[in-house]
């Protein structure tokens, strides 16, 4: 039986494992955290962290019952790769799965913490420095800095919110509808929306610089400018394989492009199109497919 060995424990990660799993793959699971989160729940997480916080986030093992070595992938070569606790793990076939993280507020998808109980450790505190602060700047308009700031909305009705956005209106990936109903929506609820503006929070993190001159400030400032992905794993053997955004270049079955053993999903790969977590356990699904496929000679 082909050894499997996924990196990354995010929607495409784990939606990879459990349909995989369940063609009766024998899969390892390479992954720093010991827990598996739901990145996108973590806006409301931030506001409820001793409630809803506890459901979004479960023990690998419980959740996925699969072989789990908890460190982070620093090398990936052809049929190996090294791990930053010194370690090598060879493989058959491998999935990359290892996620980005929003712009500006790294632990608001992808958490560095280790511990599940450390990770809850770290939103409860986050969740007191947002309680304590009277007044808010979010910096950006996409989808998470939206998100964001409507649960700040929802849970601090008495908060005074600012949203600075760089284009002319909010989400601007969606339809203009969208973005005009979901300004009509905060400017009722009291937000401050700044269009047509890039901003920039300064280093003492209560300050922010708008491209007219304009200081801002106020208690707590979040940045979500889009997101950033780490693919330097893939440096010392793929470079050429990484395009200028830091995505890994895949062909029509979302193998590495030119490899025929290791696939590359969700956030991570060059497919086109919004990066949502539905699409990435789309991808998920159809990788387990096509190793099914490979399998029988297919």
């Amino acid at each position: 039986m082909d050894r499997i060995v996924v990196f990354g424990t995010g929607v495409a990660g784990a939606a990879f494992v459990k349909t995989a799993k369940d063609d009766g793959a024998a899969i390892t699971l390479v992954d720093p955290k010991d827990y598996v989160e739901v990145p996108y729940a973590a806006h409301r997480a931030l506001m409820d962290p001793d409630g809803f916080g506890r459901t979004t986030r479960r023990p690998i093992g419980e959740h996925l019952g699969v072989d789990h070595v908890q460190a982070k992938l620093r090398t990936l070569a052809p049929s190996s790769a090294l791990l930053d606790d010194g370690k090598e793990i060879g493989f058959d076939r491998a999935i990359l799965a290892t996620g980005s993280t929003i712009r500006g507020f790294d632990n608001l998808k992808v958490a560095e913490q280790r511990s599940i109980e450390a990770r809850e450790n770290e939103w409860r505190a986050e969740h007191e420095r947002l309680r304590e602060a009277s007044s808010v700047i979010v910096i950006g308009g996409g989808p998470v800095g939206v998100e964001l700031t409507g649960e700040i909305v929802d849970t601090f009705p008495d908060k005074e919110v600012t949203l600075i956005h760089a284009t002319d209106r909010l989400l601007p990936a969606f339809g203009s509808g969208i973005g005009d109903k979901a300004r009509k929506v905060f400017e009722e609820h009291g937000v401050r929306v700044i269009l047509g503006q890039r901003a920039t929070s300064q280093e003492d993190g209560r300050t922010v610089m708008l491209a007219s001159g304009e200081t801002l400030a106020a208690d707590l400032v979040y940045t979500a400018t889009g997101i950033s992905i780490d693919t330097s794993y893939m440096q010392e053997h793929f470079a050429d394989l990484v395009n200028d955004r830091g995505q890994v270049k895949v062909d029509e079955y979302l193998r590495v492009a030119g490899t025929e053993n290791i696939f590359a999903i969700g956030d991570i790969n060059d497919v086109p199109g919004m990066k949502l977590g539905a699409f990435g356990a789309q991808q998920a699904e159809r990788v387990a497919q096509n190793l099914v496929a490979l399998g029988e000679g297919r």
